[in-house]
């Protein structure tokens, strides 16, 4: 399954809005000056955003990208597209437009959490991509080994 069939299945129960139409995908990429990755073409292809799911992850369309002052964010030398937040904005997902990682948006620094849109659906639906984050030495922010997502072990 394509990553766009995958969130259409899991969001079958939810009101997914109509896909977005190839003059609403071609302005954003306009507004974009990069080609975005066929996956995340793909998903606009087949549902122009979310409002919400059950966890307060909203999928943003076409419009929202297009009308959102900060939809288009440079970040420590990168440009990059927010398409998604958790709970009303506490953080957003954008798409690197060099690499077409995503990258958890709002704090000091980007923090790669998938290095494709792929990935990230994949990392989306197992509930990986939480919003809980630690400052490292760096500050840099690095997901912690002991939330959703990742496989540490705990003592009982």
């Amino acid at each position: 399954m394509t990553p766009a069939q995958k969130l259409a299945s899991a969001w079958a129960h939810l009101p997914l809005n109509p896909p977005a139409s190839l003059q609403q995908i071609a302005r954003l990429e306009g507004s974009c000056r990069a080609p975005l990755p066929e996956p995340f073409l793909d998903y606009l292809k087949t549902t122009d955003g979310l409002a919400a799911d059950d966890h307060l992850h909203c999928f943003w369309s076409t419009d929202q990208m297009l009308q959102t002052s900060d939809t288009l964010q440079h970040l420590d030398g990168t440009t990059y597209l927010t398409f998604a937040d958790y709970c009303v904005r506490s953080h957003d997902y954008a798409l690197n437009l060099s690499t077409g990682s995503v990258a958890i948006i709002g704090g000091d620094h980007p923090v790669e959490v998938a290095q494709s849109f792929t990935a990230f659906v994949d990392a989306y639906l197992r509930g990986a991509v939480s919003p809980r984050f630690a400052a490292a030495e760096s500050k840099v922010l690095r997901p912690q080994p002991d939330i959703v997502g990742f496989t540490a072990k705990h003592p009982r």
